[in-house]
């Protein structure tokens, strides 16, 4: 009479339901059942279920770390560049207030850095009040706050700053920079105004551009421009 079949070793079916639903566990139970059969003396069978649980869980963790690679700094770089959003957003909101400041001031404001800038964390925007000598004298306005230009309370990835120049400051540039990873190459986003009609932003970009690489010089006028394209 031939010797009856080995009966499969249920925990070695539950290592290869395991390695389907979650590869890490279904690798150690795997590993648990295939020394239990082992050490059954052929009392139980299912060796290859054990074995192809482990063999799933490692493909598993290989194509999970190949997804991974792919994914993660992809998800990083589109979080960057969705942020990055922000200083066009911004800008084009300072360049609308600063416009209407001129047609009651017949100047511009040349703004103090404020807000965030330093990290891929907001920073608070808490500019100075708008001194009471910017009511007769344009060069004493000095404030995003003169401009009844606000933004969120919870801040901003960037750091804003105006300049401006002419004997009644009839051109503005405005900078926005951040560091949106961190490495120290910060990027630079601007609005310059061009009343005479030259193309390119006229007045000079404010220290904040500067002192991240940003000279300004050809960047057009009327529009949100990349100062410095491959930095975030």
């Amino acid at each position: 009479m031939p010797d009856p079949k080995p009966k499969t070793s249920t925990l070695a079916i539950i290592a290869l339901i395991l390695a389907i639903a979650c590869g890490p566990i279904g690798a150690l139970v795997g590993v648990i059942a295939l020394m239990q059969i082992r050490k059954s003396q052929g009392q139980l069978g299912g060796e290859g279920l054990a074995i192809a649980s482990i063999v799933m869980s490692v493909v598993f963790f290989f194509i999970a770390g190949i997804l991974a690679a792919i994914a993660i700094p992809n998800f990083v770089r589109y979080k960057m560049r969705s942020r990055q959003a922000e200083p066009r957003v911004v800008l084009t909101q300072v360049n609308a207030g600063q416009e209407m400041f001129a047609m009651i001031n017949h100047g511009y404001v040349a703004a103090a850095p404020t807000g965030g800038g330093a990290s891929d964390e907001r920073g608070p925007w808490n500019p100075a009040a708008c001194a009471d000598a910017c009511k007769a004298d344009v060069s004493a306005c000095t404030s995003f706050a003169c401009l009844s230009f606000d933004m969120d309370p919870g801040g901003t990835y960037f750091r804003y700053a105006c300049a401006t120049v002419g004997g009644e400051a009839d051109d503005f540039t405005c900078a926005a920079v951040g560091d949106l990873d961190g490495d120290g190459d910060k990027s630079v986003f601007l609005f310059g105004s061009d009343n005479a009609g030259r193309g390119t932003i006229v007045a000079p970009v404010p220290a904040i551009a500067k002192a991240a690489g940003c000279t300004g010089q050809g960047q057009p006028a009327g529009e949100v421009v990349n100062c410095k394209p491959k930095a975030f």
